[in-house]
């Protein structure tokens, strides 16, 4: 049999057994080879080497309490729906985002599906978004007709991403 190539596995890290079989099954979705294991040798194997980690809050407690790793993109802290999720935990592994599964399944898998990008640390932090939708402000002391109400709070909705500065 052919020899896995790591650079474009995937790292699944969960021992929270509820959570386990939702990861593995997000990460079977990718077509990448997978790397299941919660023992911390294969964490400090792998951890730099695989494509993306998919990380529990007990695990990244591990990684962030053991020697100090590089920083590395594509970390994904993974939490059991309905939440709340460990942000400390997650800036303490530098996760790209922290998910509550099965809830954020899509986003996970969408992110999961970009290609990689340039190899290098960086640091976590949050970003929060700008307004989504800004009134036009009109050239001539014309009226613009404003949107309803609820399509107003819709589109002035704000979102919150982790991002990884590099």
């Amino acid at each position: 049999m052919g020899k896995t190539n790591t650079s474009q596995a995937l790292l699944v890290a969960v021992a929270d057994p509820v959570l386990h079989p939702e990861a593995m099954h997000i990460a079977a979705a990718t077509g990448r080879p997978i790397i299941d294991s919660t023992s911390p040798q294969d964490l400090a194997r792998h951890f730099t080497r695989v494509s993306a980690v998919l990380i529990d809050a007990e695990m990244a407690t591990l990684i962030a309490s053991g020697p100090p790793r590089p920083r590395r993109e594509r970390v994904f802290l993974l939490g059991s729906d309905p939440g709340p999720i460990d942000w400390q935990c997650a800036m303490g592994v530098h996760a790209e985002q922290a998910l509550l599964l099965p809830a954020q399944a899509p986003e996970l898998l969408a992110a999961l599906g970009r290609e990689n990008s340039s190899t290098g640390g960086g640091g976590g932090g949050v970003c929060i978004r700008r307004p989504l939708y800004r009134s036009p402000t009109p050239r001539n002391r014309t009226r613009t007709p404003m949107p309803s109400s609820s399509c107003k709070k819709k589109l002035l909705s704000y979102k919150i991403h982790l991002f990884v500065i590099a």
